[in-house]
């Protein structure tokens, strides 16, 4: 027979709680659930275009595009202390005291961990739920987004052996976002600039090289000479990004952040920030203009032929790489005041690899 692994009086049986304990359900402890009043987010979105053919077999597309978001949805906190209290009594708000909800009433009616420790800091009594910790309500809607871009395309459709696409993206984006816990605690929020890369640009294209039987060129090869040389196409992708806005964390800022030649060594000028003064709310800004991180730009192409075999049958042969320069591209500084690498990139850019080639 095989003996109860889960014996009473050494490892009983735990059974989950589920709705038993009612309102008394993540007393003494954190509690988080959806808010009851969600608003799905709505998007009002415009868009301006202008469409051109112009010589070449060159079609121009040119959008202005606008978004305008309500119901954003994001988290709240909901039992925060008042931080002024923080910033006005400072150390004090740490030290250790006993708690006053150890072993208070009975596990069915204080079932959280709070009731099983003997001390807490005294700042934890001052929240506004203090037999609770962090408490979060989800998917609270009531955030604006804006966004616009300036889009422009210029495609030519494969034509005489080639084809070409130019496509460019600008834009802007704020959301709005709680600035500090001061703001946070009063519910007041304010514009946050995205991070976002302001420029992006992609080219794409496939030619095919004019000699080989059909071409201009050598038309009338061997088909031992057309085989080889004959009836090759290249293609390729290369995109580009700008360098993302550097987020910098809460710092003390002594000095113009902007350098003039940033790179890997050095994005920003780390002399002008320290590490702030403890106790004191944030004061710097999340981002400066001008201060981005390394730019991104990569280059995919393939060398393909069909060699026919009989009448409704072929095989192609593709040679593909990926990052055909093998190009390294910095990921975005460290910004860490405490690291000694501050403001330098240490790593590679998600995305970027070494080049890789492939037949098939």
């Amino acid at each position: 027979m095989l003996s109860n692994p889960f014996p009473a009086a050494s490892n009983p049986l735990q059974l989950p709680i589920g709705k038993s304990l009612g309102a008394y359900t993540n007393v003494g402890s954190s509690a988080n659930w959806a808010n009851q009043n969600f608003r799905a987010q709505i998007n009002d979105r415009i868009n301006l275009t202008l469409l051109r053919e112009i010589p070449g077999q060159f079609k121009v597309d040119v959008t202005w595009f606008l978004n305008f978001g309500r119901y954003v949805p994001h988290d709240d906190l909901m039992n925060m202390a008042d931080p002024n209290l923080t910033y006005t009594y400072k150390a004090q708000l740490s030290q250790i005291i006993p708690n006053p909800f150890f072993n208070y009433l009975t596990p069915d009616r204080f079932p959280g961990d709070l009731r099983n420790q003997r001390n807490v800091t005294r700042g934890s009594l001052l929240r506004p739920y203090p037999h609770y910790g962090t408490l979060t309500v989800n998917n609270v809607s009531d955030w604006r987004n804006r966004y616009q871009a300036l889009q422009l395309r210029l495609q030519r459709t494969y034509s005489a052996g080639a084809s070409l696409l130019v496509a460019y993206n600008y834009n802007q984006e704020r959301q709005e976002a709680y600035f500090n816990d001061i703001q946070q605690y009063a519910r007041q929020v304010f514009w946050l600039g995205s991070n976002n890369a302001r420029h992006r640009l992609t080219v794409a294209g496939v030619y095919d090289f004019p000699i080989g039987k059909g071409r201009a060129i050598g038309s009338s090869f061997h088909p031992v000479a057309n085989a080889i040389i004959g009836g090759w196409q290249v293609s390729g992708i290369y995109t580009y990004r700008s360098g993302e806005f550097i987020r910098f964390p809460q710092l003390d800022v002594i000095g113009d952040p902007k350098i003039p030649n940033p790179g890997p060594n050095g994005w920003f000028n780390t002399s002008a920030f320290r590490i702030p003064e403890p106790f004191t709310p944030r004061t710097n800004p999340y981002q400066y203009p001008g201060i981005t991180g390394p730019r991104f730009w990569n280059l995919d192409g393939t060398l393909s032929k069909f060699f026919p075999l009989a009448e409704s049958l072929k095989l192609e042969f593709r040679l593909e790489a990926y990052n055909v320069t093998n190009s390294l591209m910095w990921a975005n500084p460290v910004t860490a005041i405490a690291n000694p690498l501050f403001g330098r990139s240490t790593a590679q850019a998600t995305g970027n690899r070494g080049r890789e080639i492939q037949y098939t």
